[in-house]
Parts: C-alpha cells; sequence; structure tokens
C-alpha cells in the first residue's frame, strides 16, 4: 500500500466538555490509546512527506493531553520521524487551555483551530467558560510560535451574525477565521437571503479592509476561484485513526460512520481496525483505495442533478463525507448546499475581480 502523506489524524477521545448545537459528533467514552498511536506512526513513517501535519482531534481533545504530550515526545525521540521535520495541529475548543498547555504549543509551534463562533458563541456555544475561551483566544494571539486559525460556524439562526462575528474575531486580533455552515441544519430560503446579504456585507469590508493592509484574514477569501475538478484528498493523501482503532481516509468520514456504525458503505471506506491493518497492510485494501480515487467532483451529485452537469463544476468543492450527514449517502450533495456554495463562489469571485482592478 503506497501512500504520500501530507496529514495524519489521530482522533484522540470522543467525549467533550461542552455542548455545542451543532454538533454532529455522539458523545462516547472512547478514547485512542497511545500504543495504537505509536503502531500507526511506526507503519506510517516512510509515507510522510517533509512537513506533513500529525492532528489532534476530538471530541475535545486536550482532554487527553498527556496523549498529546506522550506522541510528540516519541516523534521527538524518533530518528526517521525526526527527519520529516513533522507539524503537528490541534482543533480544540479553548476552554482547557492553561499555562501549561500553551507553553506547551507555543514550545512546539502548533497551528491551532479554535473553534469560535464570534457573536454567535453564546447562542451556538452556551456556556460560562465563554469568557475564558475568549481570554485565551487573546492569550494566543500573543504567542508567536502558534499559528492560530479559528473555526466558525453558522446556524440558520445565526445567519444574520456572520459579517458582525467575522469583525469582531478580526478586531480581537485573529488573523486567519475561517466561516462555515452547520451541516446537520437545512437552509431554508429565508436563511439563505440572510446569508446571502451578510457574506455580501463582508465582501465589502473585506475589499475596504484589502486596500488598506494588501491582507486577507478571512480563509474563505484567501484564493481565487481557479477552473479545475477538485479530488478529494481523503484515503490517498490523508489518513485519520479513530477514538475505536478502525482507519479511515481521513476524520470527517471517521466522524461519519462513527455516527451510523451499521452503514451500508462502511465497507467501502474503512481500512479496519489498526492492530490487523498492520499486520495485512495489503489485504482488500486496493478496493479501498479505489473508491477514495473515485471521490472526484464529477462523480458527485446533487439532489437535483449530476454534478457533471453543473455550469459551476470546475469551481466546486463539495466535501463528500460532510454532505453525507444530511443525505445518507457519501457524494450526495444537498440543495441547500449548492446554494450556499453558489453564494460564497460569486461574492469570492466579486472580491478578485475589485481587489485585480485597486
Amino acid at each position: 500500500m503506497e501512500l504520500y502523506l501530507s496529514d495524519l489524524t489521530f482522533h484522540l477521545t470522543e467525549e467533550c466538555n461542552l455542548d455545542c448545537r451543532y454538533c454532529f459528533q455522539k458523545k462516547r467514552s472512547r478514547s485512542l490509546g497511545f500504543s495504537s498511536i505509536r503502531k500507526a506512526l511506526d507503519f506510517f513513517q516512510d509515507a510522510f512527506h517533509p512537513g506533513a501535519f500529525i492532528g489532534f482531534y476530538g471530541g475535545e481533545p486536550l482532554l487527553e493531553f498527556e496523549t498529546i504530550c506522550r506522541t510528540v515526545a516519541y516523534i521527538r525521540n524518533h530518528s526517521t520521524l525526526r527527519r520529516r521535520k513533522l507539524r503537528y495541529s490541534l482543533s480544540t475548543n479553548g476552554s482547557l487551555l492553561t499555562d501549561e498547555i500553551l507553553r506547551f504549543l507555543n514550545a512546539n509551534k502548533f497551528r491551532v483551530n479554535l473553534s469560535h463562533d464570534g457573536t454567535a458563541q453564546g447562542t451556538t456555544r452556551p456556556s460560562r467558560k465563554n469568557s475564558l475561551i475568549l481570554e485565551n483566544l487573546d492569550r494566543m494571539i500573543k504567542l508567536k510560535n502558534i499559528e492560530l486559525e479559528t473555526n466558525s460556524v453558522f446556524v440558520p439562526a445565526t445567519a444574520g451574525e456572520l459579517f458582525q462575528s467575522a469583525r469582531f474575531l478580526l478586531e480581537r486580533g485573529v488573523n486567519d477565521c475561517h466561516l462555515n455552515y452547520s451541516i446537520i441544519h437545512p437552509w431554508d430560503s429565508v436563511s439563505l437571503k440572510r446569508l446571502r446579504e451578510q457574506v455580501e456585507e463582508l465582501r465589502k469590508f473585506l475589499l475596504w479592509h484589502y486596500r488598506r493592509h494588501y491582507a486577507i484574514p478571512i480563509g474563505n477569501f484567501q484564493e481565487r476561484p481557479l477552473q479545475a475538478m477538485f479530488w478529494c484528498a481523503a484515503g490517498q493523501e490523508r489518513l485519520a485513526l479513530a477514538a475505536d482503532g478502525r482507519l479511515w481516509g481521513c476524520r470527517f468520514f471517521a466522524d461519519y460512520f462513527a455516527s451510523s456504525s451499521s452503514h451500508s458503505e462502511i465497507g467501502k471506506y474503512g481500512f479496519g481496525d489498526m492492530r490487523e491493518f498492520v499486520k495485512n497492510p495489503r489485504e482488500d485494501h486496493s478496493a479501498v483505495l479505489n473508491n477514495y480515487r473515485e471521490l472526484i467532483q464529477g462523480r458527485f451529485h446533487s439532489e437535483q442533478k449530476p454534478c457533471r452537469r453543473c455550469s459551476r463544476l470546475l469551481y466546486c468543492s463539495a466535501c463528500p463525507a460532510t454532505a453525507a450527514f444530511c443525505t445518507g449517502t457519501i457524494g450526495k450533495i444537498p440543495a441547500w448546499i449548492c446554494d450556499i456554495k453558489k453564494i460564497w463562489f460569486y461574492e469570492v469571485r466579486k472580491f478578485w475581480a475589485a481587489a485585480r482592478s485597486s
């Protein structure tokens, strides 16, 4: 099995200390043991390209901070892995950060993806710890070796807060803010209209910001629309080891099938238990790899028509796994996701057209 990995994610736990209203994960007491992590690192040691990421994910991965420390120490002391100059990423809600943890993340130059919904946080992530999370955000901004990015998720009820939330985070000092939508709350026409108005307002603000600072702090606008067929890197450049020890093409596939363990497509995309995989790495896995290679935008379909018949095919990129949370089928895209993609596509295109003429 030949792989060239840019990302290997460890789902350290399915437990979480918060109850976010749009979370698609099931809370369970399962956690990934260090022995499974070590097996994966040893097996894939020659597959990592230089600078590949080792990701820590949950649940809330900081509930297993000791395992994170053991993993980083193991890589540091492993001759082959050390030469790969691997980098680290962490997805966290920020509520468990302490001085000790922040020093560790800074010392090891972590990329930290902080989940924060800006002014909508109180609605989507109600918690007494929200003020502490903001304090921790401010602290991370000041640590020069932490590469901080935020991820904000909006539901139909908070669509009208997108611009205000983004501006709140930017004015706080965040330089890499990503704006996303809930994948478990269908969006109706009223919510989509509100979202369109908000993205338009954000685009105008960003153009003003870009002309003054020559920087684009919103991840959604950082890349110009390119004409190319999207292909999913899951199972080819990315892998994820779930909390139950099973290996998947990426963290989204692991999340999806963990939430529906009796799904008929599990055999198509699951590599099985890591311990058995190490013993028989070539057994029946070529078929699974081929299934991942088939994950190309032109092979997906919406609820109305095949994606290959869409005029925006070469500008679209829809995650086949996250869309399945709504449709129950890998590669089937809900109509409302297509509508959201269109909103972002046209506003990003308008932004770059104006930016180029500046």
